[in-house]
C-alpha cells in the first residue's frame, strides 16, 4: 500500500490535500520531513550511517534520525516515531531548531534536538535504513561536520544550532555573476549589495566565480568592495583583485585551441578569443562588439589564428543564436579534443577551456589560499558551467532562474537573480 502524506503550503500550513509517495507533488504544495539531532546527557552527539543500499546518500552520516510525516501525523508525532524506528531510542522532549522550506524538492523540513540519558549501546539499527552509529564528543562532531561524509544540505538545515554551539559556520561565498549576482539589467540589485556588505562586516569571504574574463569581472568586485581573489574564465584563472596578479592560470593546448577555432569557423559562429588577458574577435562584428559589455575590454582583430594559438589561449567562446547553442554543445561533446571542457555559460555563449580546470577546481584552490575547508564554502550559480562548483562546495545553491538540470545538482534553490537570490542565500546561511 502506498505511503500517504498530508500536503502543506510553503509557509507550513496543512491543506486538505493528500500526497502519495513516489508521485509528483503538485506545484505550490509541499510534504513534511522531520529530523532530530540526538545529544546524550554527557554532551556527546549521535550520528547514524545511512544504509549502503539507499538510492540517496548511501553510506553518508546524518544527525540523527528523520523521515516523512505520514498522513494524520503532526511534526512531534513524526519525529518521535522516526527516532524510535531508526535508533531504537525514546524521548518525549524535543526542542525545535527551525523550519525550512526547500522549493527544489518541495519539502518542509522541521528540525529538532533532543537529549537522552541511556546506555549508549542501546542504539538499534533499522534494516534498510541505517548501517552503523557513532557517538562523538562535541569536538569530534565539530570536526566531522567539515568532512565529506556528512550530508551538506542537512548541515545547512541544522546550521542555527551548530553555529550557536560554535561547531560550524560558512566562511566563503562564491558567486557566479551573470544570472546570479547580476540582475537581467547587468547590474547588482540593491538588495544583494546590502546583504554582501553585511556579510563582509561579519568576516565572510565573498568571491566572484565567473566565466567572464578578469577584466570583465573586476568592476563588479571593486563596486562591492571585495578583496578575495576572483575566479575568472570558468576557473582557468584566479586573480588578485587589487594587484591584478594571476595567482593561478591554465591555458588550452595549441592543438585544442586551433580545433575550437576551426570548428567554430566551419559552423559560421562568431569567435571571441582570450589570450594573455586580451580579447580577439573573429570576425569583428556586432556580436563581438556586444560581447564587450561582458568582457570589459575592447577587442582586437584576430588576424593570425595560428599565432594566437602559439601565444597561448585561455578560452575560446562561440557567440551564436540561443536556439543553436544547445545543439552545438551536444555536437561538441563528441569531438575528440585532447583535453577540453565545453559548456554554455549564457544562452548565447558556448565556451571551450582546458579540461584541467573548472569553477570547482578553482574553488578548491581558492579554499586553499584562504585556509578554509570546502565544507565551509557556499557556491551560488545558475548555469551549466556552475554545476561542478555547486557539487564541490559544502553547500551548492541554484538560483530560481536556473535550469532544472542545474537545480537537480544543487543542495538548495532560492529566488531569482532579479529578486535578489544572493541576498536570500546570505540571509539564510550567513547572518
Amino acid at each position: 500500500m502506498a505511503e500517504l502524506w498530508d500536503a502543506y503550503t510553503k509557509s507550513g500550513n496543512k491543506t486538505d490535500g493528500v500526497l502519495v509517495r513516489g508521485e509528483p507533488i503538485p506545484d505550490g504544495l509541499f510534504h513534511m520531513v522531520c529530523e532530530v539531532l540526538v545529544r546524550h546527557a554527557d554532551g556527546s552527539v549521535l550520528c547514524m550511517e545511512r544504509a549502503h543500499s539507499k538510492p540517496n546518500y548511501p553510506a553518508y552520516f546524518e544527525a540523527t534520525a528523520g523521515g516523512s510525516a505520514l498522513q494524520g501525523e503532526d511534526a512531534l508525532t513524526c519525529v518521535k516515531r522516526e527516532l524510535q524506528e531508526e535508533t531504537g531510542l525514546v524521548c518525549d522532549t524535543f526542542c525545535e531548531i527551525g523550519q525550512y522550506a526547500d522549493e527544489g524538492d518541495q519539502t518542509i523540513y522541521m528540525t529538532y534536538v533532543c537529549t537522552v540519558d541511556c546506555d549508549k549501546s542501546a542504539v538499534r539499527l533499522q534494516e534498510g535504513e541505517t548501517e552503523s552509529f557513532l557517538w562523538m564528543t562535541e569536538t569530534e562532531f565539530a570536526s566531522f561536520l567539515h568532512s565529506d561524509k556528512v550530508i551538506a544540505r542537512q548541515v545547512a538545515r541544522f546550521l542555527p544550532y551548530y553555529r550557536q554551539n560554535g561547531w560550524f559556520s560558512y566562511k566563503l561565498l562564491a558567486l557566479d555573476m551573470d544570472g546570479t549576482l547580476l540582475g537581467t539589467d547587468g547590474k547588482v540589485p540593491p538588495r544583494n549589495k546590502q546583504a554582501i556588505a553585511r556579510a563582509l562586516q561579519n568576516g565572510v569571504h565573498v568571491a566572484i566565480s565567473t566565466g567572464r574574463s578578469f577584466s570583465g569581472a573586476k568592476w563588479c568586485s571593486e563596486e562591492l568592495g571585495l578583496t578575495s581573489p576572483v575566479i575568472a574564465y570558468n576557473g582557468a584563472m584566479i586573480c588578485d583583485p587589487v594587484t591584478s596578479e594571476a595567482l593561478f592560470s591554465v591555458e588550452l593546448s595549441p592543438r585544442d585551441a586551433r580545433m575550437a577555432m576551426r570548428l567554430g569557423i566551419e559552423r559560421g559562429t562568431t569567435l571571441c578569443i582570450w589570450s594573455k588577458g586580451e580579447l580577439f574577435g573573429y570576425p569583428i562584428n556586432e556580436r563581438v562588439l556586444d560581447y564587450v559589455n561582458y568582457a570589459g575590454v575592447q577587442p582586437k582583430p584576430a588576424a593570425d589564428l595560428d599565432a594566437l594559438c602559439e601565444r597561448g589561449v585561455t578560452k575560446v567562446l562561440w557567440y551564436d543564436d540561443a536556439s543553436r547553442v544547445p545543439d552545438l554543445w551536444h555536437e561538441m561533446q563528441a569531438i575528440p579534443f585532447e583535453n577540453v571542457t565545453v559548456c554554455p555559460s549564457n544562452p548565447k555563449f558556448l565556451e571551450f577551456f582546458s579540461g584541467d580546470v573548472s569553477k570547482a577546481v578553482a574553488l578548491g584552490k581558492l579554499c586553499d589560499l584562504l585556509g578554509i575547508s570546502r565544507a565551509e564554502a557556499v557556491a551560488v550559480g545558475d548555469g551549466a558551467n556552475d554545476i561542478e562548483m555547486l557539487s564541490f562546495a559544502g553547500l551548492g545553491v541554484a538560483m530560481g532562474n536556473a535550469s532544472d538540470l542545474v537545480k537537480r545538482h544543487a543542495d538548495a534553490v532560492v529566488c531569482t537573480n532579479d529578486q535578489g537570490g544572493v541576498a536570500e542565500v546570505i540571509e539564510k546561511w550567513f547572518v
